[in-house]
């Protein structure tokens, strides 16, 4: 008998390390704050947030708090750090010719926000039919690459003054586009992004998807009106 359960005992080792594999917390992938729904609601929708290039988790925070009362709001820190409380989704290099980003980071990160998704269900209560994910800047471009990803857990992305990259656009030549809906915005004076950028994209998305698009006459920001159509357009997802 004792042999017996000699032999037992690993077997029930590894099926809890597994286990414990699977139950892996969202705050060992990317560090998180959260805002809960302002209203009581079973199952919330789920709105990913993130910040743009040398920011952090907390930039969005108080456009988040102006978003719709129904969404648990989730603000993400990007991995890579440039220096103390300030992050990247990926490096860049500015050139004469424009900027240059590192394509691995962008994948890497796209993928740990994906394991992200994932691993909050473990600790959130979220409907998992009604994922969103958006951001600014180049937060806006990772919700580009997540978004349009053949794998994407997502029903819609979020695009605040941000570009697709290369890489995005591989992707969905190669695998097409998902059915994902799609909210973009941008200011028509951006000096840091051109909204040549943002009106590429629109063209290459709308014949497959739904899009809504938006100009406002303004920077390198979130204006009023693109608030005010970003509600709008939550509050019928």
């Amino acid at each position: 008998m004792m042999k017996f359960l000699w032999l037992i005992i690993p077997m029930l080792f590894f099926f809890h390390e597994g286990k414990a594999q699977q139950l892996q917390q969202a705050s060992e992938i990317l560090t998180y704050t959260v805002r809960e729904p302002k209203v009581e609601i079973d199952n919330p929708p789920l709105l990913l947030l993130l910040h743009g290039l040398g920011s952090n988790e907390r930039d969005l925070m108080p456009l988040g708090e102006q978003l719709d009362d129904r969404f648990l709001i989730v603000y993400l820190r990007a991995p890579y750090t440039q220096r103390q409380g300030r992050y990247e989704w990926y490096d860049v290099t500015f050139t004469q010719d424009g900027p240059v980003g590192n394509d691995e980071q962008a994948k890497h990160s796209a993928e740990l926000i994906k394991q992200f998704i994932s691993a909050l269900s473990n600790d959130y209560d979220f409907d998992s039919e009604k994922i969103y994910i958006g951001g600014f800047s180049q937060g806006g471009i990772m919700s580009y690459e997540v978004g349009l990803a053949p794998d994407t857990p997502v029903k819609g992305l979020v695009v605040l003054s941000g570009r697709m990259m290369n890489i995005t656009k591989e992707t969905i030549r190669e695998h097409g586009i998902p059915a994902v809906e799609v909210f973009i915005t941008h200011g028509t004076e951006d000096q840091v992004i051109s909204i040549d950028y943002a009106r590429v994209a629109w063209k290459l998305l709308e014949e497959d998807v739904r899009v809504s698009y938006l100009e406002y006459r303004g920077a390198h920001n979130v204006g009023q009106s693109a608030l005010e159509a970003l509600n709008k357009w939550l509050g019928h997802q």
